[in-house]
């Protein structure tokens, strides 16, 4: 039987299960607990006269809920719920542990179930086999003369390839660049329509295109897979609050410390920093979302150099083998300001 009650020191209901003398135990309990969508922490105690005990805590805003929770974990668990208010009634009494403290998982299980979480791990290669793709996007970048704000489309059917730069605030002009089906280059400007080589025109379009934008992304399940090989080199720092672990690799000899914040809910990569000689560069990564089973990308990210935003991505679209408007990859036209 698990039995479920409230912690008297928090507002709402906190379902708790029955304490276990392993931690594996109680790891099932939260897993179920987070499928059936609630932020769920495994908490330690200790219990005098018994030793460390484990339990899971679930709290929610109000009865309803709770009833509701305890139902739920009870058709998936098989085992009886009671709830306990804050008030401190409770249907079931339960001797008030000694000692409380979260309780941080080992650093393999936390890697096992982020390594899930991102896929298969073949997204760069999804990319490139895909016969078409549509990128389209609005990103910020600081430069010298000041933040530069484009929204812009990137197209690929086969060996074709389009780059459309609309420039909404700051330095720079809007343009078009294409690659078309016979292998001529094409630029576009307010001014001109003129053409350009091929391989340089492709070398600049790649570097606006899904792959090199969206890179951290695409290389997550290989950064994790090679850390995971690792992991005698990381270690959990803290939970944050119930919301995402904090995992840090301490660099041998003096070298980089690298930190990955983990999202609780969807296991899955919320932040990365990076501190060496050269300073601190960090990664905020938000919106992850499947666009295949061997591609998971994050369609917002942030780019910090010592605190500062230097870059900033907000992916519209990404779509994989779409039919592309016909014409697209001829000579494009003057491009007029963005209005």
């Amino acid at each position: 039987m698990i039995v479920v009650w409230m912690s008297l020191a928090l507002a709402g209901f906190t379902l708790e299960s029955q304490p276990v003398s392993a931690r594996t135990d109680a790891l099932v309990t939260q897993e179920q607990a987070q499928v059936l969508g609630h932020t769920a922490r495994v908490v330690r105690r200790y219990r005098q006269g018994e030793g460390w005990e484990f339990v899971v805590q679930v709290t929610v805003d109000d009865r309803p809920a709770a009833e509701a929770a305890a139902a739920a974990l009870e058709a998936a668990t098989g085992a009886s719920i009671s709830i306990t208010e804050a008030s401190g009634e409770a249907s079931t009494a339960h001797a008030p542990p000694v000692a409380s403290a979260p309780e941080l998982p080992e650093v393999d299980a936390v890697f096992e179930r982020v390594r899930r979480a991102h896929g298969l791990g073949e997204g760069a290669s999804r990319l490139s086999d895909a016969g078409a793709v549509r990128f389209r996007y609005q990103r910020m970048v600081s430069t010298p003369e000041g933040e530069l704000q484009v929204r812009s489309t990137w197209a690929r059917d086969a060996d074709a390839v389009l780059l459309v730069i609309d420039v909404l605030d700051g330095p720079g002009s809007s343009s078009a660049l294409v690659v078309g089906t016979d292998g001529r280059a094409w630029v576009a400007t307010s001014t001109e329509v003129a053409e350009r080589p091929a391989a340089a025109s492709r070398a600049l379009m790649d570097r606006h295109g899904p792959a090199e934008l969206m890179a951290l992304g695409v290389a997550m399940p290989a950064l994790l897979a090679e850390a995971e090989t690792a992991s005698s080199r990381w270690r959990v720092v803290h939970d944050d609050g119930g919301s995402s672990f904090v995992l840090e690799e301490l660099g041998a000899g003096g070298g980089a410390t690298t930190r990955l914040r983990v999202d609780l809910e969807t296991w899955r990569v919320s932040g990365l920093e990076v501190v060496d000689e050269t300073g601190r560069s960090s990664w905020i990564l938000s919106d992850w979302r499947e666009i295949s089973a061997s591609l998971v990308l994050p369609f917002e990210l942030e780019r910090r150099i010592e605190g500062d935003i230097v870059e900033r991505l907000r992916v519209l679209e990404l779509s994989l083998d779409p039919v592309l408007e016909a014409g697209l990859f001829g000579v494009p036209d003057r491009r007029a300001a963005v209005p």
